[in-house]
C-alpha cells in the first residue's frame, strides 16, 4: 500500500500547490520562508490571459489529477475515473475562482476554468497511459532487465 500512500501525497502536495497560486495574494510567512515573495519570482503577468497563463494554469491542475486518478484506479472502468477527476477538477477550480471574487487584485475567469479543467484532463491522462505502460511491461516491470541479485548473476557465469 505504499503506493497509495505516494499517490494520496501527490495529490494533497497538487491540492495545496493550486490553493496557495490560486488564492494568491495573502500573507504566508513560515519560519522566514515567505510564499508571496516565491509567488512574486513566477514569471507570471497579473489580468493578462496569455499562453504561457493558460499553459501554467493547465500544469498547476496536472499533479493534483493525476494523484487523485491514481487514487481512484480501484474503480472498474476508467470512464468512471475519468469521470470523478474531470468533476474534482472543475469543482476545485470554480472554488478558485468563486473565492478571487473576494480577493483583492484576483480576477476570476472563465478561461482559467477552462484552463485547469484542461489540466485535470492532462492529469487523467498521464495516470492512465502511466498505467497502460506498467500494464504491457514485462512480469519483472520495466527495469527487468536489471538484475536485483548479484550473486545470482555470478552463478549463471561460466567459469573459466
Amino acid at each position: 500500500m505504499r503506493t497509495k500512500k505516494v499517490d494520496l501525497a501527490i495529490a494533497c502536495l497538487g491540492l495545496a500547490l493550486i490553493l496557495i497560486v490560486g488564492l494568491y495574494p495573502f500573507k504566508l510567512l513560515v519560519g522566514g520562508f515567505s510564499a508571496e515573495a516565491v509567488l512574486r519570482a513566477l514569471p507570471l503577468k497579473e489580468g493578462t490571459e496569455s499562453g504561457w497563463e493558460i499553459l501554467t494554469n493547465a500544469l498547476l491542475f496536472t499533479p493534483f489529477a493525476f494523484g487523485v486518478a491514481r487514487c481512484l484506479k480501484q474503480k472498474p472502468r476508467s470512464v468512471v475515473v475519468f469521470s470523478a477527476v474531470l468533476i474534482t477538477g472543475a469543482t476545485l477550480s470554480y472554488a478558485i475562482e468563486f473565492l478571487q471574487f473576494f480577493l483583492p487584485g484576483r480576477f476570476p475567469s472563465r478561461l482559467d476554468l477552462f484552463s485547469n479543467s484542461l489540466g485535470a484532463i492532462l492529469g487523467f491522462g498521464c495516470s492512465y497511459a502511466g498505467e497502460q505502460r506498467l500494464r504491457s511491461s514485462p512480469p519483472g516491470g520495466v527495469f527487468h532487465h536489471i538484475p536485483l541479485d548479484r550473486r545470482a548473476e555470478a552463478d549463471k557465469e561460466p567459469a573459466s
